[in-house]
């Protein structure tokens, strides 16, 4: 899964203005239609941010662990 907000250039902790923004400012079309499919839904963006936040812990774990 691609981090949106790495690629974006946002914090997770942002909000639907800066990420519009970024989202608007995007040069990449195929992570402009992916960011504004998930995160510009509140829904969509609730549970990326879930797993997001999962997959975060699991990646930190994992470096920890080796």
């Amino acid at each position: 899964m691609r981090d949106l907000y790495k690629r974006l250039g946002v914090e997770p902790s942002a909000d639907d203005t800066a990420i519009g923004a970024a989202i608007d400012a995007c040069d990449n079309s195929a992570l402009k239609a992916d960011a504004a499919a998930v995160l510009r839904v509140g829904a969509r963006r609730e549970a990326y941010d879930g797993l997001h936040g999962m997959l975060s812990e699991l990646g930190r774990l994992r470096a920890r662990l080796a």
